[in-house]
């Protein structure tokens, strides 16, 4: 029988069998177009040797008749799934694993919450860009995880910075100047006791604006560190200077000059001024008091002291040498009108003497006060009083230690 004389029509519907078909003997060829139909075919005829390689195409194949038993494994690739085909019920449970999954492709929305723990992320896999704005709070930070490479530039701010957390060894050296404190910024609790030192401090950097009011005592300053150029005009009060503490080589002053206190002490071997005349007891007003005393006292060691004064009781000048006595300072001229200067009369006769005479005999004026009466006898100072060289009572002089004669010389003046 020819090769091509059997025609489709002349084979009953289910006649050839398996038996009757060689391996491998129906090609695609051979077969038309939409001729194969099942009935066409017995039951489990067609098995997998019968069928060429890739002639399985897709319109041979019955929806739904792929089943997982007819895949064998590893058999479907990418190219043989469809796009979206693989829904979640189509995945076993643990089937995806690392290298299945393309990278960038897990999205937000594919991560469950709380599914990604610390062993899920590799080691500095997580960088800025991964983190939500916000999401790092104090809980997530290790102790000790933030250094300072982790820190922007200009981030670390006052409130940022606990009290006292700061330390000299935090601080470089000159590191901090004028511009980086805000005025008022730095409290006393922001600073650790001891803290600050000189090495921390800028040149120039402690304005007065930086300075507490009585902040900075003795012992915070170096020796020699407060410079006269340091010191603003005027900022030095009396209440700022120590007792006994200000030592001058040397002293110029110019304009008036006030020392005020109890005691001014002048230790000069030589004290020249060009005032002619030295004004004490300044400041006295009214009529001085009659125990008032003025003048000056020389200070002579172990000796007592000399002394020239006026004393206002009596409106005299006296001298002290020593010897606690002191003795007036006879007048040379008259002084005023109420003055009076004479010589005592009648004088007595050749070869007598008296010791009692009288000034009522030039003048009814009686000595006032009876400390003015100035008594000259030959020349010589005598003086009032129990023990000295006469005695006054209203105008009548009583020698004491001598009499007048003939020829002596008398003279006297006082005060009335």
């Amino acid at each position: 029988m020819a090769t091509t004389s059997i025609r489709t029509f002349q084979i009953r519907d289910s006649n050839v069998t398996t038996a009757k078909l060689a391996d491998s003997n129906v090609t695609t060829a051979k077969i038309a177009n939409s001729n194969v139909t099942t009935p066409k075919f017995a039951d489990s005829a067609v098995t997998t040797p019968k069928i060429a390689n890739g002639n399985v195409t897709t319109p041979k194949i019955a929806d739904s008749a792929i089943t997982a038993s007819q895949i064998a494994g590893a058999a479907v690739n990418t190219a043989h799934v469809k796009d979206s085909a693989i829904t979640g019920a189509k995945v076993a449970n643990s089937a995806i694993t690392t290298v299945k999954i393309a990278n960038g492709n897990v999205t937000t929305s594919k991560i469950a919450d709380s599914a990604i723990t610390a062993s899920q992320i590799g080691g500095a896999a997580v960088n800025t860009a991964h983190i939500k704005d916000s999401a790092v709070t104090g809980a997530k930070v290790a102790n000790s995880a933030i250094t300072t490479t982790k820190i922007a530039n200009g981030n670390v701010t006052t409130a940022k910075i606990a009290d006292s957390a700061i330390t000299a060894s935090q601080i470089a050296g000159g590191a901090v100047d004028t511009a980086h404190i805000k005025d008022s910024a730095i409290t006393a609790s922001q600073i650790a006791g001891g803290a600050v030192d000189t090495a921390h401090i800028k040149d120039s950097a402690i304005t007065a604006a930086k300075i507490a009011d009585s902040s900075i005592t003795s012992r915070k300053l170096a020796n020699s560190a407060v410079t006269t150029v340091k010191i603003a005009e005027g900022a030095i009060s009396s209440s700022k200077i120590k007792n006994s503490t200000i030592t001058l080589a040397g002293l110029i002053v110019n304009g008036n000059t006030v020392l005020k206190g109890t005691t001014t002490y002048i230790q000069s071997t030589n004290v020249v001024t060009v005032d002619p005349m030295i004004m004490v007891g300044s400041g006295a007003t009214g009529a001085s008091a009659v125990t008032d005393q003025s003048g000056l006292e020389v200070d002579r060691g172990s000796g007592n002291n000399a002394k020239i004064y006026f004393d206002e009781s009596d409106d005299q000048w006296y001298v002290d040498d020593g010897s606690g006595v002191p003795q007036p300072i006879p007048a040379q001229t008259q002084v005023g009108s109420n003055w009076e200067e004479n010589r005592p009369g009648p004088f007595p006769g050749p070869g007598t003497t008296i010791t009692t005479f009288g000034l009522s005999g030039i003048s009814s004026n009686v000595p006032n006060p009876a400390t003015s009466l100035r008594l000259y006898f030959n020349g010589q100072r005598f003086y009032e009083g129990a023990g000295n060289d006469f005695t006054l009572s209203g105008s009548t002089i009583t020698l004491l230690a001598d009499s007048l004669r003939n020829n002596d010389i008398v003279l006297y003046d006082f005060r009335y």
